[in-house]
């Protein structure tokens, strides 16, 4: 992700049809605390990314994010969720499309540090994470109350 959004090109593959998910991973133990490790983490930065480079660049829709983020990936690994209909898990993110988002190594709270995408400033984010109905995390930056 990171060559292809500092050329400008990679994305047309995201469309309609081609991609049936965006996925992200926290970086195996031993790599969390070495410095200039090749993994980076990419739980606290893929929505922001994905927003700015992909939503608010015309590229895809916001229906098509969701389906990317939640409902191909529960679909794929044959887990309930990806839906808020009634009787399914009640696992939900609360996006915040024009949240401003400067991605900071400073206010990561994932043990893993790397990142190339240090000082960024992107559209979009993550306000809150509802994990079987109780709140387990809140964005200081958006403006909501839970």
């Amino acid at each position: 992700m990171y060559e292809s959004t500092r050329s400008g090109g990679g994305w047309g593959s995201t469309g309609p049809g081609w991609m049936a998910c965006k996925a992200s991973t926290t970086p195996p133990a031993s790599s969390r605390t070495q410095p200039g490790s090749a993994v980076i983490t990419g739980l606290e930065t893929a929505v922001s990314l994905c927003f700015d480079r992909l939503v608010h660049a015309g590229v895809i829709s916001l229906a098509r994010l969701v389906e990317l983020l939640s409902i191909n990936p529960a679909r794929i690994m044959r887990v309930a969720g990806g839906s808020l209909s009634e009787g399914a898990p009640a696992d939900i993110s609360v996006l915040a499309p024009d949240l401003r988002v400067t991605v900071s190594v400073e206010r990561m709270r994932s043990k893993s540090k790397n990142t190339p995408f240090d000082g960024w400033h992107l559209r979009g984010g993550v306000a809150a994470t509802i994990v079987g109905g109780r709140t387990v995390y809140q964005n200081d930056d958006a403006a909501i109350g839970f």
